[in-house]
């Protein structure tokens, strides 16, 4: 039997503009994948109607994600984010919300920000750097 983890989830906290509007995209991309992971894989049981409105914002998300991420490139402030990372996460996050792990879940969305933020503006890799890799 797995027993609960008691780490505290530690917030992604932006320290400047581009961070915080990086930070913003990857959240809206996460839950669109998210949503389309729970939607496609039939994880939650919804009827059509709350389908319909699930994919819609779905749709919404993605498209708001988009518009930001141009707006921030407009004002000098670009970044590009790891689809595969974030999709990777979002099927971590609804597998563990059908089993009722939200908090983990929730470590998981912030794990996800952390390191998506650092490597778009700061090309740092998910890998931990070693002495020797550096060098």
């Amino acid at each position: 039997m797995k027993t609960a983890t008691h780490t505290p989830i530690i917030p992604f906290e932006p320290r400047t503009q581009h961070e915080e509007v990086t930070a913003a995209v990857v959240r809206m991309m996460l839950k669109y994948e998210l949503i389309r992971v729970q939607l496609e894989s039939n994880l939650i049981d919804l009827d059509f109607h709350q389908r319909a409105a699930r994919h819609h914002e779905a749709v919404q998300l993605r498209l708001t994600g988009f518009r930001t991420q141009r707006e921030a490139r407009e004002q000098g402030m670009p970044f590009t984010y790891d689809d595969d990372l974030i999709c990777r996460g979002a099927i971590r996050m609804a597998y563990l919300l059908v089993r009722k792990e939200t908090e983990e879940a929730r470590r998981v969305e912030e794990q996800v920000v952390t390191i998506s933020v650092d490597k778009a503006l700061y090309r740092m890799d998910e890998e931990p750097v070693t002495f020797a890799t550096a060098a």
